[in-house]
């Protein structure tokens, strides 16, 4: 009877052991799916952000030479006006 209560008893020990390293995995798995997810997002909001950055350079640089034609514009009617 010893020899089948310890066999069993390992037994149990063996699946319970099983059980936490399957959860421990299980855990792992979906910690690095959720950093390869996290670091798509990021990535993502990147490039947008570096997007709208480009296009804000891009209309300040238009209203600038937008300023100086209207400038330019303005300097000879002035002189003929005179």
């Amino acid at each position: 009877f010893a020899a089948w209560m310890s066999e069993r008893n390992s037994k149990i020990l063996a699946k319970k052991q099983g059980l936490s390293k399957a959860a421990a995995d299980a855990a792992k798995a979906t910690a690095e799916a959720e950093a390869k997810v996290s670091a798509e997002r990021a990535e993502a909001i990147a490039k947008k952000k570096a997007e709208a950055a480009e296009e804000a350079a891009k209309a300040a640089a238009e209203a600038a030479a937008a300023t100086e034609e209207a400038a330019a514009e303005e300097a000879p009617a002035e002189n003929t006006e005179a």
